[in-house]
């Protein structure tokens, strides 16, 4: 009687380990295709819009602190920025979430446009690294 006790443990043990295996397999699958998702997102820069690559140095509830990365990755000026309520940030899996995602040290490019004022906004972010 113990020996089937014991068996049965050992039957159910083997099938806990399958499931959560399965399951750790299934959420691996979808990390990848939400990568390559957001890999494969084109940014479309119109007239008056301007992309720009910020390393975040300060956040503030929605005040950014950061400075400007040219392409030959150097740090130049530093500039702070209000990102207004509801801008899209994207992750870097391609999710969208709010700017409370955001912290020092990111790295992201922004999506500015100027508007008939000559005041920059921000469209929208994605979290680069």
């Amino acid at each position: 009687m113990y020996k089937k006790k014991k068996s049965k443990v050992w039957i159910w043990l083997v099938l806990l380990i399958l499931v959560m295996a399965a399951g750790g397999g299934v959420y691996g699958y979808q990390q990848v295709m939400a990568q390559q998702e957001a890999e494969e997102e084109e940014i479309v820069v119109l007239e008056n819009q301007e992309l720009i690559h910020v390393r975040i140095m300060k956040m503030l509830g929605n005040e950014m602190t950061g400075s400007i990365v040219t392409e030959e990755n150097k740090q130049g000026e530093t500039q702070t920025w209000m990102i207004p309520v509801g801008t899209d940030i994207v992750t870097k899996l391609g999710t969208t979430t709010t700017f409370a995602r955001l912290s020092s040290g990111d790295t992201i490019q922004m999506l500015m446009q100027e508007d008939e004022a000559d005041d920059r906004n921000i469209l929208k972010i994605w979290i680069t690294q």
